[in-house]
Formats: structure tokens, sequence, C-alpha cells
């Protein structure tokens, strides 16, 4: 539907959890999804005013 794709993803709890950032770097929307060892995934949390970015973060309390 928001036309996303996969911009990014990683996993946690020793490779239990599956991470996967979703995005429209065209229209801003983005979408975080979780999918667990059973393959259960969840929408965790979406939003807009999506950028990509490289290189590195910014440092621990900085924002740009």
């Amino acid at each position: 539907t928001y036309g996303e794709v996969v911009q990014n993803w990683g996993t946690s709890n020793g490779g239990a959890i599956l991470w996967e950032l979703w995005a429209n770097p065209e229209t801003g929307t983005w979408t975080l999804l979780r999918t667990d060892r059973a393959g259960l995934t969840r929408v965790m949390t979406g939003g807009g005013d999506f950028q990509a970015v490289s290189g590195a973060p910014p440092s621990t309390g900085q924002r740009s």
C-alpha cells in the first residue's frame, strides 16, 4: 500500500529476533517489523519523515 521496501535489517537475542526497517524514501513512510523464531511477524511501529543516510550515526545525545 505504501510502496515501502526493506532499507535495513538486523537480529537480536542471538539471532532469535529479526528486525526489518521498511521505508519509502519518496513519501517518507516507514514501518518497523519484528519476526520471532517461530516465524510470527508483528508491526512494532511506523511513521513518516524517513530519510536515508550514509555513514556513522551521530554521537549519543546529538540529533541531526
